[in-house]
Formats: structure tokens, sequence, C-alpha cells
């Protein structure tokens, strides 16, 4: 028989409690980071705009740039900067976006479009980001904007039946 911790029998209503913490404190948790998630997309997008103006000066070598870079790794990832661009586009509209909803406001944007060019090589950068939520297939949003349960944004393969 399983115990509490506390020597009391386990029971599904315990476990429940438990549950209910651990759900509040992940609620709590999102929360709280939230405020630095936008802060740092902020300042991302704030960076990437000065380091454009800079560049308009013509070819000057930044101080700046080689003490915080190194090598190959001075730009950010696609990965980095497409999130960053639709978590911007997501603040500005106020709402979760279809994929090719979310597609047309980076043509319009002039935002480039990794790989093919495709409404898909845009979400498939927007997996596993703790503020992005896909609540319907095809639909992606930040956690905030998002009523209801949100699914992964990759749906989860089938395994093959064996032969017999």
């Amino acid at each position: 028989m399983s115990t509490d911790g506390s020597g009391s029998p386990l029971s599904a209503e315990q476990v429940e409690r438990w549950l209910e913490q651990v759900d509040g404190s992940l609620v709590n948790l999102q929360a709280r980071l939230e405020p630095l998630l936008e802060e740092q997309a902020r300042l991302q997008e704030r960076r990437l705009l000065l380091k454009e103006l800079l560049a308009s000066f013509g070819d000057r070598p930044s101080a700046m740039d080689a003490s915080t870079t190194t090598g190959s790794a001075s730009r950010e990832s696609t990965r980095v900067r497409v999130h960053r661009q639709a978590v911007g586009i997501f603040e500005q509209v106020g709402r979760a976006l279809h994929t090719n909803d979310l597609h047309a406001e980076f043509l319009r944007r002039g935002y480039e479009i990794p790989g093919a060019g495709k409404p898909n090589n845009i979400t498939v950068h927007l997996t596993g980001w703790p503020d992005i939520a896909s609540p319907e297939r095809g639909v992606y949003g930040l956690v905030k904007h998002v009523v209801g349960p949100s699914m992964s944004p990759t749906p989860k393969r089938r395994k093959k039946r064996q032969s017999r």
C-alpha cells in the first residue's frame, strides 16, 4: 500500500490536491515569465533595428560586435528570428492566427521566410517555445491570447501495426 509520506494511505483526493498545487504553480510561473519574454522580444527587436541603423553608416567595424559575438555565431538563428517576428505579429494583432494569415503577415512586413517560403516553413520554428500555443490544427498564437486547451504544434505519430 502506498502512503503520502506522512504515513497516511495515498488516495485519489490527495493526488488531485497535489495536481492542483502543481497546476497553480505552473500558472503562477507562466504569469511571471510572460513579462520577461515580452521584454526579451522587445529588446531583440530593438537590437536588430540598431544593428541595421549602424550598418547604414557604411562598412564600419563595431567594437560591440567583436566583444559580444564569436565567429559565425554573430547573427541570431533562424529559429530565434522567426519566433521574435511571430511574437511581434501576435502581440500586434492580439490573437492567434491561422498559418496562412501568419504567412501573409510575414510577407506584408517583408520578413524573410525560411526554407521554401511556405506557411509551414514559419510554423515549424514556433514549436517548443513556452509562450507559443496551438489551440487547434493550423492555428498558432501567444499562450496569453489562446483560449482553451492547447495542442502540441506537431501531431503525434501513430505506431505501425505489426504484421501477424
